[in-house]
């Protein structure tokens, strides 16, 4: 990667004494100029709530908070990025299906499952039924589910 000033030179030394036919190679970084604002959509995430905090489903080290906005590069097949639903209903769905899930809560006591109302934005790769995306705000909780409580709900 060249940095402006070696940039400048190269730009300059093209455009003086090189070919006609040549073209400047690039720009300078200072010329670039990043969106001013990013595209989100609405989506929703299903969250594990431990202590009033809530942390991913699948990685346990990672915290989501309202208002914070995270960045991870959103790869094809699975293999990076935040996932969310990309309906309510979806993201209901899901979450009724973790709640009632018993090999999913022991490898972390997960005494309350949440569904987060989030803007997702940069890359987003649609699987169908979730996206994967480069950013993740989560904006409100929709709704909590007590794990135990729903368990006997739903087999009542």
């Amino acid at each position: 990667m060249l940095y402006d000033d070696l940039r400048r030179v190269v730009i300059t030394a093209v455009q003086e004494h090189g070919p006609a036919w040549a073209k400047a190679p690039g720009k300078l970084q200072a010329e670039r100029n990043p969106p001013t604002k990013l595209v989100a959509l609405t989506s929703y995430k299903v969250v594990r709530v431990i202590g009033g905090r809530f942390f991913s489903l699948y990685d346990p080290d990672q915290e989501y908070i309202l208002g914070q906005r995270l960045k991870q590069p959103a790869k094809p097949r699975h293999r990076a990025g935040f996932y969310s639903y990309p309906t309510v209903e979806a993201g209901t769905e899901y979450l009724g299906d973790c709640a009632l899930s018993t090999s999913f809560h022991r490898e972390v006591a997960t005494p309350q499952l949440a569904l987060l109302e989030c803007q997702i934005g940069g890359k987003i790769i649609n699987y169908g039924h979730k996206l994967a995306s480069t950013y993740l705000l989560p904006v409100r909780m929709l709704e909590v589910r007590d794990v135990e409580r729903w368990k006997h709900v739903a087999t009542a």
